[in-house]
């Protein structure tokens, strides 16, 4: 019978997590932005454009006056995501640069993206959490500076025929053309999820629904049978699960967190990365081979064992903090974004 040597601060995390979570550094990446929050509404202005009858000519100028109203200011906050070759649509919620979107969009925690922004500037960006069953993806840019966004509306308060109009990048990012507006109703409000009659295609997928005062009720999703047929993720969902979704969680799908890295004990302490998954997340951080970690979550690192400690005490998508000792013997310490093991045939770290 082999026998295995559990290390004292693995046991301690074995037999009671809580102390170690209690202790690790918290993320400053999940302070950066403030909770979101559905904004107030003003009873002065609050007219919910709430017809399901067909509207007449009055009621068409109070809908053109509100569109021309919220529209310049909503379209501020629009954004091209690109990725992989592909596109889509997100929308800017905070003045620090979150970002909302559709999870099929956005694809996985620690993507790297480049966003477009209106008037054509590019900034990095990278993908945070998903909530696979609703559709709903958020990512970050990583680009300091502020950023134009817009309020969240209240799904909740939505009612059949309540009139609103979704913005997109129908096709991608097009700088003669710009981005493209449909004006709709809501049609539709079963299970978590909302349709409209605002015509969408193909790279308006992630991009907003707004009601008519410019508030985001809800993400551009998927397209039914009928072009019409338009399904949105609602605004509450990116509310009700924002803490998960800044932490990067891949949400109901909660898995080990993975490094992406083939390491060893040193004689002075420390391991040493001796292989890097390619396109891992320690290959995505700028990690090299030869470099030393010698710290994870402020507590040194003596063996393999105490990474795998700390690893465990987050979830794949999550970040871990680690100390780094490269070859030219410059140490740094960096925040990086984990993954799971999922289309990885590795072993290792």
């Amino acid at each position: 019978m082999v026998k295995r040597l559990i290390s004292l601060s693995t046991l301690c995390f074995l037999l009671n997590p809580a102390a170690l979570l209690a202790d690790r550094p918290a993320d400053p990446l999940l302070g950066a932005a403030p909770p979101l929050v559905v904004s107030p509404p003003n009873p002065d202005t609050d007219t919910r454009f709430n017809q399901r009858s067909q509207p007449g000519g009055e009621d068409l100028q109070k809908i053109e006056d509100a569109l021309t109203t919220a529209l310049p200011g909503t379209l501020k906050a629009l954004v091209c995501i690109q990725i992989d070759g592909g596109s889509g649509s997100g929308v800017i919620v905070s003045p620090s640069g979150l970002i909302l979107s559709a999870a099929h969009v956005v694809m996985e925690p620690g993507k790297q993206l480049d966003i477009v922004l209106p008037g054509g500037k590019k900034v990095k960006a990278e993908t945070l959490g998903l909530v696979p069953e609703t559709d709903a993806g958020m990512a970050r840019i990583i680009d300091e500076g502020t950023y134009d966004f817009v309020p969240l509306g209240n799904y909740q308060d939505l009612k059949l025929g309540h009139w609103c109009y979704a913005l997109g990048h129908s096709g991608g990012w097009d700088e003669a053309r710009g981005p493209v507006v449909r004006i709709g109703r809501v049609i539709r409000l079963k299970d978590g999820t909302m349709q409209s009659d605002c015509k969408l295609i193909g790279g308006d997928s992630g991009g907003p629904l707004f009601d008519m005062h410019g508030r985001l009720i809800g993400i551009n999703s998927r397209v039914g049978m009928n072009i019409e047929e338009s399904l949105h993720c609602p605004s509450n969902v990116f509310i009700d699960n924002d803490s998960a979704l800044r932490r990067g969680l891949v949400v109901g799908q909660e898995k080990d967190a993975f490094l992406g890295a083939g390491t060893e004990d040193t004689k002075e302490g420390g391991i040493k990365i001796t292989k890097l998954l390619k396109d891992g997340p320690a290959m995505r951080a700028g990690l090299k081979e030869g470099d030393v970690l010698t710290a994870a979550f402020g507590e040194p690192l003596k063996d393999k064992a105490g990474l795998t400690t700390a690893l465990g005490q987050i979830k794949a998508g999550e970040r871990i903090q680690l100390k780094i000792r490269h070859a030219d013997g410059k140490e740094e310490e960096k925040w990086i974004r984990t993954n799971s093991r999922d289309g990885f045939d590795v072993m290792g770290t």
